[in-house]
Protein backbone atom coordinates (compact mmCIF):
# COMPACT_ATOMS: atom_id res chain seq x y z
CA UNK A 1 0.00 0.00 0.00
CA UNK A 2 1.34 3.41 -0.99
CA UNK A 3 1.17 5.63 2.09
CA UNK A 4 1.61 8.92 0.27
CA UNK A 5 -1.17 8.46 -2.26
CA UNK A 6 -3.89 6.95 -0.15
CA UNK A 7 -7.13 8.92 0.26
CA UNK A 8 -7.83 7.07 3.53
CA UNK A 9 -5.22 9.39 5.05
CA UNK A 10 -7.62 12.29 4.60
CA UNK A 11 -10.12 10.43 6.75
CA UNK A 12 -7.32 9.99 9.27
CA UNK A 13 -6.75 13.77 9.11
CA UNK A 14 -10.39 14.45 9.97
CA UNK A 15 -10.24 11.98 12.86
CA UNK A 16 -6.98 13.53 14.12
CA UNK A 17 -8.47 17.03 14.06
CA UNK A 18 -11.57 15.85 15.91
CA UNK A 19 -9.35 14.14 18.47
CA UNK A 20 -7.44 17.41 18.84
CA UNK A 21 -10.55 19.11 20.19
CA UNK A 22 -11.96 16.13 22.11
CA UNK A 23 -8.76 15.09 23.88
CA UNK A 24 -7.79 18.68 24.61
CA UNK A 25 -11.21 19.26 26.14
CA UNK A 26 -10.91 16.09 28.24
CA UNK A 27 -7.43 17.08 29.39
CA UNK A 28 -8.80 20.52 30.24
CA UNK A 29 -11.47 18.96 32.44
CA UNK A 30 -8.69 17.40 34.56
CA UNK A 31 -7.13 20.79 35.20
CA UNK A 32 -8.92 22.53 38.06
CA UNK A 33 -7.87 26.07 37.08
CA UNK A 34 -8.61 25.83 33.36
CA UNK A 35 -11.72 27.39 31.82
CA UNK A 36 -12.05 26.54 28.12
CA UNK A 37 -14.39 29.48 27.54
CA UNK A 38 -12.04 32.14 28.92
CA UNK A 39 -8.57 30.68 28.29
CA UNK A 40 -6.63 29.50 25.27
CA UNK A 41 -5.60 25.87 24.91
CA UNK A 42 -1.88 26.54 25.35
CA UNK A 43 -2.54 27.46 29.01
CA UNK A 44 -2.72 23.70 29.58
CA UNK A 45 0.94 23.45 28.55
CA UNK A 46 1.96 25.86 31.30
CA UNK A 47 4.20 24.15 33.84
CA UNK A 48 1.85 25.16 36.67
CA UNK A 49 -1.19 23.48 35.11
CA UNK A 50 -0.40 20.07 36.63
CA UNK A 51 -1.02 18.25 33.36
CA UNK A 52 1.56 20.00 31.23
CA UNK A 53 3.59 16.88 30.45
CA UNK A 54 0.56 14.92 29.20
CA UNK A 55 -0.74 17.86 27.21
CA UNK A 56 2.61 18.74 25.63
CA UNK A 57 3.27 15.15 24.54
CA UNK A 58 -0.22 14.95 22.99
CA UNK A 59 0.22 18.25 21.14
CA UNK A 60 3.68 17.35 19.78
CA UNK A 61 2.46 13.97 18.50
CA UNK A 62 -0.58 15.64 16.97
CA UNK A 63 1.57 18.29 15.27
CA UNK A 64 3.85 15.67 13.74
CA UNK A 65 0.84 13.71 12.44
CA UNK A 66 -0.70 16.82 10.91
CA UNK A 67 2.59 17.71 9.19
CA UNK A 68 2.80 14.20 7.72
CA UNK A 69 -0.80 14.38 6.52
CA UNK A 70 -0.08 17.81 4.97
CA UNK A 71 2.39 16.14 2.61
CA UNK A 72 -0.21 13.51 1.72
CA UNK A 73 -2.83 16.20 1.14
CA UNK A 74 -0.57 17.98 -1.33
CA UNK A 75 0.34 14.80 -3.22
CA UNK A 76 -3.30 13.72 -3.58
CA UNK A 77 -4.74 17.07 -4.66
CA UNK A 78 -1.84 18.53 -6.67
CA UNK A 79 -3.06 16.99 -9.97
CA UNK A 80 -6.52 18.50 -9.41
CA UNK A 81 -5.53 22.02 -8.38
CA UNK A 82 -1.97 23.10 -7.75
CA UNK A 83 -3.06 26.35 -6.10
CA UNK A 84 -5.55 24.78 -3.66
CA UNK A 85 -3.27 21.85 -2.84
CA UNK A 86 -0.43 24.27 -2.08
CA UNK A 87 -2.70 26.44 0.04
CA UNK A 88 -4.02 23.40 1.95
CA UNK A 89 -0.49 22.09 2.42
CA UNK A 90 0.73 25.36 3.93
CA UNK A 91 -2.35 25.75 6.14
CA UNK A 92 -1.98 22.24 7.55
CA UNK A 93 1.77 22.61 7.94
CA UNK A 94 1.34 25.97 9.70
CA UNK A 95 -1.27 24.54 12.07
CA UNK A 96 0.83 21.46 12.83
CA UNK A 97 3.97 23.41 13.56
CA UNK A 98 2.55 26.64 14.96
CA UNK A 99 -0.49 25.66 16.95
CA UNK A 100 0.80 22.27 18.03
CA UNK A 101 4.56 21.82 18.12
CA UNK A 102 5.64 25.39 18.88
CA UNK A 103 2.96 25.91 21.52
CA UNK A 104 4.15 22.73 23.25
CA UNK A 105 7.79 23.78 23.19
CA UNK A 106 7.29 27.42 24.20
CA UNK A 107 4.98 27.59 27.17
CA UNK A 108 2.45 30.29 27.88
CA UNK A 109 3.33 32.04 31.14
CA UNK A 110 0.00 33.37 32.38
CA UNK A 111 1.38 35.14 35.44
CA UNK A 112 3.97 37.04 33.44
CA UNK A 113 1.35 38.31 31.00
CA UNK A 114 -0.90 39.53 33.80
CA UNK A 115 1.99 41.24 35.63
CA UNK A 116 2.98 43.14 32.47
CA UNK A 117 -0.58 44.35 31.89
CA UNK A 118 -1.12 45.66 35.42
Amino acid sequence: MNFWNNSINLLILIIILLLYFIITHLIGLRSKNYNSIKQVICVLGNMKSGISFLFNIWIIVLGILICIIAIDFYIIYEPISKLLSTLGYWLLLSFGTGSCIISALFHYDEEKIFKNNS
